[in-house]
Parts: structure tokens; sequence; C-alpha cells
């Protein structure tokens, strides 16, 4: 496979799911392929107003402009596989169905719950994990405004979710996809998606060398890396974080991002001890990462997968994750790193406190988990594996 045509739409806020596109286009490249990105940007439809983003999402189930588009950009290509990624809301599934049109095989890596739940994550709008979605036709999703709190665009992502199960896109017009976590390849399967599609390939992130961890951290530092979005659970963070600086009050957190709720949780922060980073650029993550003791994930929603907790891995830190989704199969407890019990601020402090609480325990966490990154997720292996998949998803297509 030396030609390969990646598909993806970009939200407005930069993402864990766009970071994956970005490394695994710069992987195969360094791997000698020719790689073609065709991509779009939901923040250049918010930039053309309300009427553009409404007549947007009242076609995003399918768009025959995008389709046609599509078309050429494979003629004009002529790509051995198409990989893609997120659809929503611009792109539209529409576009694997012009790859299977023009001979191509498809592969589609699933990033999020968007293919079953209107607002693509586990949440309902009081922020508790909720899967009514999940099997079947998201009318609780509708009803409850659960994206975006409209119900407008609430319908409109339950009307493609719908529309692609009633038309058979996800098993006529997909040859494999990719699920970060046994948790989402379960949760998939269990929804009605073709189970022996669905291969199970996480994440890998590049070796920022084995020396980078080396140096003593500042073990009473914390980071968190991400969006600041509702679904992060940066409240129930800063909740504990609260309770952590009554026990240390040197302690810092490091918010590492951006998002919709940064000026609000600039201001709850206010006197804690927290330092707002920005969104760091690649060079700089391996850096930030390897001066604090440890990174800390909050979510309150099922994560697919949790690359934050691989960077941090690979450079031998451990992690503090919820137990919810495809993070708690990244981290072995009280061996490289806790699991606590997500939504419960309480529960979360302890859990950082018992790892300020002995730093040479904690940098024993952090070598073991650089040992389990060694073993599980370097490029090279994610590489040989991506390689089998492309292969698997040809070999299906030519058998149908």
């Amino acid at each position: 496979m030396q030609r390969i045509l990646m598909v993806h739409n970009r939200y407005r806020w930069f993402g864990g799911e766009d970071a994956v596109v970005d490394a695994q286009i710069d992987l195969l490249k360094r791997h000698g392929h020719e790689v073609l990105l065709h991509e779009t940007n939901n923040a250049d439809t918010l930039s053309m107003g309300r009427f553009a983003l409404v007549k947007a999402l009242l076609h995003s189930h399918w768009r025959h402009d995008r389709k046609d588009e599509f078309h050429q950009v494979i003629r004009d290509f002529k790509p051995e596989i198409v990989h893609a990624h997120n659809l929503w809301f611009n792109l539209t599934p529409s576009v694997l169905a012009a790859s299977h049109e023009e001979g191509v095989p498809v592969v589609l890596s699933i990033h999020n719950m968007r293919l079953l739940s209107p607002c693509g994550v586990f949440l309902d709008t009081e922020g508790l994990h909720c899967k009514h979605c999940a099997s079947g036709f998201a009318w609780r999703g509708i009803i409850r405004r659960c994206y975006h709190n409209s119900f407008f665009a609430s319908f409109c992502a339950a009307k493609m979710s719908a529309f692609h199960r009633k038309r058979g896109t996800w098993h006529n017009n997909v040859d494999l996809f990719l699920s970060p976590s046994d948790y989402v390849k379960r949760v998939y399967a269990d929804s009605g998606f073709p189970e022996k599609q669905i291969q199970v390939l996480p994440h890998a992130v590049a070796d920022p060398g084995a020396d980078v961890g080396v140096t003593f951290p500042d073990c009473r530092r914390l980071v968190y890396i991400g969006r600041f979005s509702v679904e992060k659970g940066l409240f129930c963070l800063l909740n504990a974080w609260k309770q952590v600086r009554k026990k240390y009050p040197d302690a810092e957190l490091l918010l590492a991002g951006d998002g919709g709720l940064k000026e609000e949780l600039m201001q709850y922060a206010e006197g804690i001890g927290v330092r707002f980073c920005g969104i760091l650029p690649p060079e700089e993550l391996a850096r930030t990462i390897a001066s604090a003791g440890a990174l800390v994930l909050a979510s309150e929603c099922a994560e697919t997968f949790g690359r934050v907790v691989i960077e941090a891995a690979a450079c031998a830190r451990a992690s503090i994750v919820p137990d919810l989704g495809g993070p708690p199969e990244l981290v072995e407890q009280g061996q490289t790193g806790f699991v606590f019990r997500h939504g419960d601020s309480e529960n979360l402090a302890a859990c950082i406190q018992a790892a300020f609480s002995d730093p040479e325990k904690l940098m024993q966490m952090g070598r073991a988990a650089r040992a389990l990154f060694e073993r599980n997720y370097t490029e090279d292996a994610y590489y040989l594996q991506l390689l089998d998949c492309y292969q698997s998803a040809a070999t299906y297509f030519l058998s149908r």
C-alpha cells in the first residue's frame, strides 16, 4: 500500500483526533508512502455565520457535493486505500460510498461515539455517563438536546446515525473499522456494527527518547493535556486539586490546551496553584510532561483511548485516569498509575495525594510505564500493524 488517501474533518478546537491524523500521516511519509490528506474544518463553516451552519447541519447525513468532489480526488490521486477519520459534519459518510464506487477499499478509524450518540460522547446534559443512544435511533439524545444543548443540532446528529444504519453504510461501505481500545470494539459490536470488521489498533506516539524522563521531576506537579470542554471533567479535577493543595500548598497543576470553558476555568482556578499553558507545540509536549510527576485525566465520559496517557508513558511518567472507557486499559493500578472513580473529586484527590506522598515510588511507576510503552505502543510496532490492517481491508473488499 504505497498511495494512501486520508480523509478528515477537523473540529473547531484542536484535539486528540487531529493529533492522531497528523501523526499517522507523518509516520507513513517517513516510511516512504505517498499520502494525500483531504480535509475540511468545522471552524470554516462556523465563521460563515448561522445560515451556513444550519445548512451544513441539515445535510450532515449526506452531501452530494462532497461525494462528487471526492470522486474527483480519487480519480486524480488514484489511492490504493482510503483511510477515513472524522466525517462530522462537513464531509459526511457520502465520501465512503464514493470510495467504493471508485473501487477503493475503505478503513474507518473510530475516534468517538458519534456514529451512535448525537453528542459524540456518552454524556448526558447533566454531565452523567449515559449510553441510552447506543442501541438504536438516538431519540433520547434529541429530546434531551445532548448536542450543544440544541434540539435542532441533536436531531441532525441523530439523523446522520439513523440514516446510515438504515442505509447499511457501516456494513456495505466500510471494509475495516479501527478501534483504539477493546472497550470501543465492545460498544460498537453490541450496538450492531459488524464485529468481524472491527480491529483493535491502539494508538502510538513518537518516542521522545529513553533519557527524557531520567531527570527527577517536580513530583508535586501534575499536568493535564486536552480540550477545555464539559466532558473532560475539569471542574471535578479543580475540586480535587483544592483538596490536594490543603495538604501540599506548594503543589502546581498545569492545564495545557484550549476550549470554550477556558475563561470559566481560569476564574474557578484562581489562587489554587493552577497554570494555564495554552496549546503546546509537539516539541514542548514531552518536556512539559517530563517536568511533572504525573499526568491526569478526569473525563466524565468514556474516552475511546487516552492518547496522552501513552505520551506520558513514553516520557516515563505515571498517569491518573478515570475508570471509564479506554484509559483504564492503559494503566496498571498501583504499577504504572492510578485509576479513580469517575466524577468523584474526593477519590481523585486521594489518588493525587498518594502519588505525591512517595516521590521515589512515583518515579518507579514512571519507569514501569516507560517499559509498557516500549512493549506495546511504539511507532514501529504500530506501523506494521497499520499496514496489516490496510491489507486486511483490501482483501475483504475484493471478497465482497
